[in-house]
């Protein structure tokens, strides 16, 4: 808002993605735990991952793109796909099987905080003072909910 309390500083589709961004946040979080419990991290969400890609690739066409494959691409994909994206996951619902679905989304509300200040120090992109006020609320709800 920009400090405004008469109007948001975001567009109805951004309101509208974002919304849908946090229920599904949150069902990603609730959803798998009892598949977690009785099968661990790895298999539900490797099983996601693969018809989560099946379901892209029927969704998005992907036979009718182009492709230019080398070793580089390769090996770019590879550690998205392994770094960035299996074990990233494989680690957060592990993670949230130890200390809960609760606690461990919060620990995930701190990423959009920390990307946004990554574009500060790295895309120089500008903020007004109220926005990093809002930022600090943030963090404060953020602790303020993990000790209870």
């Amino acid at each position: 808002t920009h400090g405004s309390l008469t109007g948001l500083s975001i567009s109805r589709e951004g309101l509208f993605w974002g919304i849908l961004s946090a229920v599904a946040a949150a069902c990603y979080i609730l959803i798998p735990q009892k598949l977690m419990k009785e099968w661990g991290s790895t298999l539900p969400v490797g099983q996601g991952m693969l018809y989560g890609g099946i379901a892209f690739f029927f969704l998005m066409r992907m036979w009718t793109r182009p492709l230019q494959v080398d070793l580089r691409s390769l090996l770019a994909l590879a550690v998205i796909v392994v770094v960035g994206t299996v074990l990233a996951f494989v680690f957060f619902l592990w993670g949230t099987s130890i200390i809960g679905p609760a606690r461990g989304n919060m620990v995930g509300c701190m990423e959009p905080l920390v990307a946004t200040l990554t574009t500060v120090l790295f895309l120089h992109t500008s903020f007004l003072p109220v926005d990093f006020i809002g930022f600090g609320f943030i963090i404060a709800t953020v602790f303020i909910l993990a000790r209870r």
